[in-house]
Parts: structure tokens; C-alpha cells; sequence
């Protein structure tokens, strides 16, 4: 009786232990977000807003990553914009129409691109948000992902020129 209850002690301290393990997609998103720090996007995983459909298929439900830069000099006055069809469209229903980006194609890296759902300026803020692909923190692929986040970075910046300038 004792060895049982010795077995049942151990099995229960070793859960334990595998619990506070993260699991390798876990490991893999934080990857990607190390690598965004590191080339000066600030990642950030906020509640969806209410004006995009999250991973639910709801508005403004669920958690979604915000990747954006801070632009020293910008002076934008706040929009927001959504993914439709592969285009930018504007979101009218918190801030006044900015057209700057209307109809554009969403010009990011492909491994960004097909999970953006949208874009936010605010002040000297621009950011996007999407659905993390834990497959870019794979080590494998750092490489190629710190490239599409520098890539990524500058398009924030050449949006943030379009709507500042509109």
C-alpha cells in the first residue's frame, strides 16, 4: 500500500513538472516574437477589437497579435482599416474616413499577408493585426522570418507615410 501511494505521489510531482513545460508551439510564438523585437517591432497579443472578425468568426472576440512600430515623427490622425479580399478597406465606424489605403493590395511578406486581418493608426502608431503563424518561430525558419518582419516593418512605415500625407 505504501508503494502505491509513493507511485501516485511521484506521478503527481512529475505532472506537475511537464505542466509548467511550454509546449513547442508555445516555444515557437515566442521565437517570433523575439525576433520582432529584435529587429524593433513591438509585438503584442491584445483582445481582437471590435471592428475585426477574429478566429472565432465574430467581431471583436477571441485574442489576436498586434505587430507594430512607433514613428518618431509622424503625426497621424487615427484610422483604422480592414482586409478585404486581399485589399485594404477603411473602418468608419470610430474614426473619419481615411482613403489613403483604399483598394490596396495588402503589400506584406506571404507568410504575414494571409493572416492579416487589419491595419491601425493612431498618432505616431501604425500596427497590424493578425493570426500568429507559430510555424515562423520554428528555428529553422528565424532567418527567413527576421527578414519578413524588417520587410514588414518598412510597409508599416510606407503606410504610415500614405496616411499621414492624405
Amino acid at each position: 500500500m505504501g508503494i502505491w501511494i509513493a507511485i501516485a505521489i511521484g506521478v503527481f510531482i512529475v505532472g506537475s513538472i511537464m505542466g509548467l513545460k511550454p509546449s513547442a508551439r508555445e516555444t515557437m510564438r515566442d521565437n517570433l516574437r523575439m525576433a520582432a523585437r529584435r529587429v524593433g517591432v513591438q509585438p503584442k497579443l491584445v483582445a481582437c477589437p471590435d471592428w475585426i472578425i477574429g478566429d472565432t468568426g465574430e467581431r471583436g472576440k477571441g485574442m489576436m497579435a498586434q505587430y507594430g512600430v512607433v514613428i518618431e515623427d509622424a503625426k497621424m490622425r487615427p484610422c483604422d482599416y480592414q482586409v478585404i479580399e486581399g485589399k485594404w478597406r477603411p473602418f468608419t465606424r470610430h474614426y473619419p474616413a481615411n482613403f489613403a489605403l483604399d483598394n490596396r493590395e495588402v503589400d506584406l511578406p506571404a507568410s504575414i499577408a494571409t493572416t492579416v486581418k487589419g491595419l491601425s493608426c493612431k498618432a505616431n502608431f501604425v500596427c497590424i493585426y493578425w493570426q500568429e503563424n507559430s510555424q515562423l518561430g520554428m528555428k529553422s525558419e528565424l532567418e527567413t522570418t527576421e527578414k519578413d518582419l524588417i520587410m514588414l516593418k518598412s510597409k508599416l512605415h510606407d503606410y504610415a507615410k500614405l496616411v499621414q500625407n492624405n
